[in-house]
């Protein structure tokens, strides 16, 4: 693998971490399992626990379908949390 692409792949990798991380806290935030958030979208606990442990991808469509649910705009979802 090029140079350029595992630098793509690795920009890619934190995108989804940021977003793993951010839903997560998120979701427990407003006291919700993932059973929970299964329930309200349909989406199987299986994929919400690899979505947030980022070891799936998921759908733009998946994203906002999450975050509506969880309550929290989408573009929250996606910023990097602040170092504390």
């Amino acid at each position: 693998m090029s140079k350029q692409k595992q630098t793509k792949r690795a920009v890619i990798l934190q995108e989804r971490r940021i977003f793993a991380i951010n839903l997560k806290q998120a979701r427990e935030d407003a006291g919700f399992t993932q059973n929970d958030i299964s329930k309200i979208t349909g989406m199987t606990q299986s994929f919400l626990s690899k979505v947030e442990n980022a070891r799936n991808n998921i759908s733009l469509d998946n994203m906002i379908v999450l975050s509506d649910a969880i309550g929290k705009p989408l573009s929250l979802l996606l910023t990097p949390p602040k170092n504390k």
